[in-house]
């Protein structure tokens, strides 16, 4: 038995992972199973804008307060859902109010501006238990959804095989891959979501620079209208762009300006978007065509880009 406090449980990842344990809470009893940390016996929320009374009960087994100190000697386990300078704030303040046995998470989308201060503090003489993850998943995902992924970048490596033994204990119906540096982390990271994010934030102005000069007074009425006269390429694109504008300013600005393998990402993506515009300025029709076949060509190497076409039109069809 033990007990949860989840830091920052006002926002949209607090509030999935409070539903989440929640849920597999219910699993395990309705199951017999055995999960590490199980069951949880008491949930302590901390939400920075609660303004109802400090270390109040919520509910049966749920408690609330906007401190952080009201409910940390209390907890077994704890998951940190905070912006990420505001995490190893709160670790290094607090330090010393852990318990001794307490298991921490932090879920921060970047590692490398976090990895040697984690280390430090997870280190004697603080020693506090400290697993890095990175749910690669948003608010919105399913709670028993085998294709939720969770990366770990392990902080200290002669406790890996330790961490990989509760990680995949809490979440067992989860894809779990271990990224061993949090340089190859944030690398992959800047790839697969600092540069879409960047990409999709811009593409988001777009639309609203054309749907502006359409009709200035039917804003809303002329992104409703392309939607509804598109094929699936624009259908695609604008629902990733809008999901992806759901989320925190604190995200983008962490992905976009906190890691400089992402800058450096952003840039080459600059350079390569300014030389095709030149090509299209001098309407190289030959070199165009070249620089066309070369790319289908490269990912065809790779993947099966028919089949990519296939599922993309088995998702619009559902």
């Amino acid at each position: 038995m033990s007990n949860l406090l989840i830091v920052g449980s006002e926002g949209r990842m607090g509030k999935w992972f409070y539903k989440y344990f929640k849920y597999l809470n219910k699993k395990g009893k309705d199951q017999n199973t055995n999960y590490d940390l199980l069951p949880i016996v008491n949930f302590y929320l901390i939400d920075t804008q609660y303004q109802g009374v400090l270390n109040s009960k919520i509910k049966r087994d749920v408690y609330t307060s906007a401190k952080i100190k009201d409910f940390i000697d209390k907890a077994d386990l704890i998951v940190f859902c905070t912006p990420t300078k505001v995490t190893l704030d709160l670790i290094t303040k607090n330090k010393r109010l852990f318990r001794s046995n307490c298991q921490i998470i932090e879920i921060s989308s970047l590692k490398e501006i976090v990895h040697n201060r984690l280390q430090y503090l997870s280190s004697k003489p603080n020693n506090l238990n400290i697993i890095s993850v990175h749910p690669m998943f948003g608010p919105g995902a399913s709670l028993d959804s085998n294709k939720n992924t969770i990366i770990y970048v392990p902080i200290n490596k002669s406790k890996k095989t330790k961490d990989l033994q509760s990680i995949e204990s809490l979440f067992p119906d989860f894809k779990i891959a271990t990224l061993d540096s949090p340089s190859e982390h944030d690398t992959l990271i800047s790839l697969m979501i600092s540069l879409i994010y960047f990409i999709n934030l811009i593409y988001a102005r777009i639309i609203l620079h054309v749907s502006n000069s359409i009709n200035p007074h039917k804003k809303n009425v002329n992104i409703n209208k392309m939607k509804g006269i598109s094929g699936s390429s624009f259908k695609i694109q604008t629902l990733l762009t809008e999901s992806i504008m759901t989320d925190d300013n604190s995200l983008f600005l962490s992905l976009l300006l906190d890691s400089p393998k992402s800058l450096k990402l952003i840039k080459e993506y600059g350079r390569v978007y300014h030389d095709m515009v030149d090509l299209l300025d001098q309407k190289d029709n030959e070199r165009l065509t070249k620089i066309i076949s070369q790319t289908r060509n490269g990912l065809m190497d790779e993947i099966d880009i028919s089949e990519s076409y296939n599922l993309l039109y088995k998702f619009i069809n559902k």
